[in-house]
């Protein structure tokens, strides 16, 4: 199993033309969380800029999501009490043939990436903030390992 980069090693964006632009990203999705990229962004440079952005060599998630932290935190200290909800999704990029580094998920033949989130939210069910995301992918040399999982010791397991 391979996890990228832990929050706690990583930075914000490399600079402020890429914070600026993760701002003006955020606003336009935010107002149409269910819109592709060409639809959110509605101009042919915005959409152009929102590829580019997410196609750059120095910018990787935990980089956005450490750039985000800060107003998280802000939006954490006026509540009182706050949930924070975890899920784990399989990303399946089986049918793209240009890909590097996939390792499987759900089941050996299905190629792609595990992702764990954690959000907070308000008791009334307010989404405060994104506070971690783990990115990784199973190294296909351990297939079929799921039959021993009950042999493993906790700290081996993937669930830790």
């Amino acid at each position: 199993m391979r996890l990228y980069t832990p929050l706690e090693q990583t930075r914000p964006l490399p600079d402020v033309r890429l914070e600026r632009r993760l701002s003006f990203m955020i606003e336009q999705f935010r107002s149409q969380p269910n819109a592709t990229i060409p639809q959110a962004t509605e101009e042919r440079k915005h959409m152009d800029a929102a590829y580019a952005f997410f196609g750059h060599t120095r910018i990787r998630p935990d980089n956005i999501l450490h750039s985000c932290l800060p107003q998280t935190r802000l939006r954490l200290q006026n509540h009182s009490r706050i949930l924070v909800i975890q899920d784990t999704s399989e990303v399946n990029f089986s049918t793209l043939n240009d890909t590097d580094d996939l390792g499987y998920t759900n089941g050996s033949s299905v190629q792609g990436l595990l992702i764990h989130f954690s959000l907070a939210v308000t008791t009334d069910g307010l989404p405060l903030g994104l506070l971690t995301q783990q990115i990784w992918t199973r190294d296909p040399a351990h297939k079929g390992d799921t039959k021993k999982r009950r042999q493993r010791a906790t700290a081996d397991k993937e669930s830790l």
